[in-house]
Parts: C-alpha cells; structure tokens; sequence
C-alpha cells in the first residue's frame, strides 16, 4: 500500500525556499542609504497662511463693548 505524500507532517529539512529578495523591496529596506518618505501634498500650505500679530495693547479692563446697540422697544 502506497502511502499519500501530501499526508506527511512537514519535515525540518523540507522548508520552502523564499525568492531573492530585490535591494529596493519596501518590506526590508537598505539600512546603508535610509530614503525620506515624500510629505503629503497638503503638508505645507500653498501661499503661507498670514499671521495675525496680536495687539500691542491689552484692552482696557471692564464690560466688554456690545457686539450691537441697545434695542429699545
């Protein structure tokens, strides 16, 4: 009686070979010449956004000014 191959449990020795692997594969990199990742496109703003400076002088302390006259009905 013959016996199926594919039955037998994997011997230490029978390892499958793995492919070269290429100098540019991401997975494993060149330690000797590290790449920068590229920034997404939207990492700088395209012209600068202005920056307000602040006011030299605080305002006054008290009730703030009302965004709109007093109504009187």
């Amino acid at each position: 009686m013959s016996r199926n191959p594919n039955t037998d449990p994997p011997q230490p020795a029978d390892q499958p070979e793995l492919p070269p692997v290429a100098p540019h594969d991401p997975i494993k990199p060149d330690p000797e010449t590290p790449q920068e990742l590229p920034l997404p496109p939207d990492a700088e703003p395209s012209p600068p956004a202005p920056v307000r400076e602040p006011d030299p002088t605080p305002p006054p302390a008290g009730d703030p000014q009302p965004s709109e006259p007093t109504r009187i009905m």
